[in-house]
């Protein structure tokens, strides 16, 4: 063999050997085709294929039976849940995905709603971790917790990019965001435990939620709550204890995905909403009586901000809520002041089905005035830690509970939550 044939050979024999590597992803089709070449993307009715003769493939995802993608990729479930890692099949309809960092998952292709490489521009938002604008309850500051309903939180990915569900579920409770005509309902119970001043105030409530979502960057929602209220005082002498039940102040607005996560920015997610005082207002001529709401509309405006980290996802947001005064029944006119709420917090993928959040929230409102005139010493500035966690009960139906503590003497001890999320 002469110089010339064997330099041939082994350049035969290297581009053979590169072109294996290159394209080394492969699907096996229900018509016994098998293709090699290159992974692009998945969605619920495509899947991109790109062949080693540079041309690109687009089959119908119902002809898939087996893929096997040697390069990491987020796979996207029905559940909300995303995992990062490589992909094999030995069996039709049978995916097992290997992370680097959990081990390996064995998946339903059914189960899968899309696929996307690491640096694909298709990855997707979803929402869900914090829903607390209102959670920052605190001493009647106003709410409870909700992120789209429950603004939050929640934000889910096990892999590489934890954001989607689990930053759905995990930013519910900041800013849910729902894909063009999804939509979704919760129903919560909120328990409530506070001491202030020698009267104890429990508060049960049981908000519903609607969220709509206008397109995959703007949703609405509506939160209708229907809450109960016991005061109890004691004293050497005496002894009271009184009771309320009734709507509560129902809040309604919208959040907008300003922009989308990159390897230099944040999702930056804004929102906007009002409430309104349709609670039994306070009556500062009865001691006996039992409020429900706060007797001021508030209008809200914030910012969200939610990063992914496998398999952590890291959120913060501020938000600023403007009063408006209100004269009650004694014929005083009441501005409890405006408010600047704040919060960061973590979410974590135990599995593709748990995650877990914590979050510190706060709140500093301005002094009240009565009348056009300051109280001194009125403002407020109380502090919560949250802690709770989600589970998938399957594609569309989430449980999420969580313990809320007070962190200062301003803020209510204890609140305690459980929601029940579907999706459709």
């Amino acid at each position: 063999m002469t110089h010339y044939q064997e330099l041939r050979r082994k350049i035969l024999f290297l581009v053979f050997f590169l072109s294996h590597h290159i394209y080394a992803d492969e699907i096996h089709l229900n018509n016994g085709d098998r293709i090699s070449g290159h992974f692009v993307h998945l969605s619920s009715r495509i899947c991109t294929f790109a062949t080693p003769y540079q041309t690109t493939l687009d089959m119908k995802r119902s002809q898939i039976l087996r893929l096997r993608v040697v390069q990491p990729v987020m796979v996207e479930l029905y559940s909300g849940e995303r995992l990062i890692g490589t992909l094999n099949s030995t069996q039709d309809g049978v995916i097992f995905l290997q992370s680097q960092n959990l081990g390996e998952f064995t998946l339903q292709l059914v189960d899968i709603k899309n696929i996307s490489t690491i640096k694909s521009k298709k990855s997707i938002f979803s929402e869900n971790w914090i829903s607390t604008w209102d959670n920052l309850q605190g001493k009647g500051l106003g709410g409870i917790p909700q992120p789209g309903s429950s603004e939050s939180t929640s934000p889910e990915t096990v892999g590489e990019k934890d954001d989607e569900k689990l930053r759905r579920l995990l930013l519910q409770k900041t800013a849910v965001l729902l894909e063009a005509g999804e939509q979704e309902i919760e129903f919560a119970l909120n328990y409530s435990n506070d001491l202030a001043n020698g009267v104890r105030q429990r508060t049960l409530t049981f908000p519903f939620a609607y969220h709509y979502g206008f397109t995959n960057r703007l949703e609405a929602f509506i939160n209708l709550p229907l809450s109960w209220a016991e005061q109890t005082s004691s004293s050497d002498s005496d002894f009271n204890k009184n009771n309320a039940l009734g709507i509560s102040d129902i809040r309604a607005g919208f959040s907008y995905l300003l922009r989308k996560e990159d390897k230099n920015f944040p999702d930056m997610i804004g929102l906007f909403n009002v409430t309104a005082p349709t609670g039994h207002e306070p009556n500062p001529t009865d001691s006996d009586h039992v409020p429900l709401g706060s007797g001021h509309w508030r209008i809200t405006t914030g910012l969200t901000l939610v990063r992914t980290y496998d398999p952590a996802t890291l959120f913060g947001g501020m938000a600023y809520t403007h009063t408006l005064a209100n004269t009650f029944n004694d014929g005083v006119r009441v501005s409890p002041g405006d408010s600047l709420t704040y919060r960061f917090g973590m979410g974590f993928s135990i599995n593709y089905q748990l995650a877990g959040f914590s979050q510190l929230l706060g709140i500093y409102q301005t002094d009240t005035k009565h009348d056009n005139v300051k109280i001194l010493g009125s403002a407020r500035e109380p502090m919560l830690f949250e802690t709770g966690i989600i589970y998938a009960l399957d594609r569309k139906r989430f449980l999420q509970s969580a313990v809320t503590f007070g962190l200062n003497d301003e803020a209510v001890d204890v609140s305690l939550d459980l929601s029940y999320i579907h999706r459709f």
